[in-house]
């Protein structure tokens, strides 16, 4: 008899590192494009109202380690944009990616993580609180297909009960 939670378990610990193969082998300009893409769709109504506009003259490198991807966000002519991770920017934002989706999903606290030493910042610090506030204030279901939202928190509490079950 299958068990339905053993098998979302064993698909989230295997997630990052099916999609760590898959973006060894796709072009770098298809991988940002694709982020770029869904950055600009997501923060669509903070890119019109003008809620990012911190951020224009000084960019972000997002770092998710266990995928080895990097890449900058700039905001240029209201816009998203994604750069390499050599683009100059003013703070890093570093983690693994179920941290980064625990964060995405508010399942955990940010300042946790960092007090954790699962997120780190560098840089810009004031720049980066500005944006971690503003994270904090887009709710999930607002911006995604109701579908998408379901399965978010799928992973986010499967991710949460293997972490705190590792603590």
């Amino acid at each position: 008899m299958i068990n339905k939670n053993r098998v979302t378990h064993e698909l989230v610990q295997g997630f990052p590192k099916g999609i760590g193969v898959l973006l060894k082998i796709t072009p770098q300009w298809i991988t940002f494009n694709s982020i770029e893409r869904a950055l600009n769709l997501f923060f669509k109504p903070e890119c019109t109202a003008g809620d990012l506009d911190f951020i224009t003259n000084q960019a972000v490198r997002i770092e998710v380690s266990d995928l080895n991807l990097q890449f900058v966000v700039a905001l240029q002519a209201q816009k998203l944009k994604v750069h390499s991770a050599h683009f100059a920017h003013a703070a890093t934002f570093r983690g693994n990616s179920q941290d980064l989706l625990l964060l995405m999903t508010q399942h955990v606290d940010p300042d946790t993580l960092f007090f954790r030493r699962r997120l780190s910042i560098q840089g810009d610090t004031e720049l980066a609180l500005e944006l971690k506030n503003l994270l904090d204030t887009i709710e999930l279901e607002s911006r995604l297909p109701k579908r998408l939202v379901h399965m978010t928190k799928v992973i986010a509490n499967t991710i949460e009960t293997h972490t705190s079950m590792a603590s």
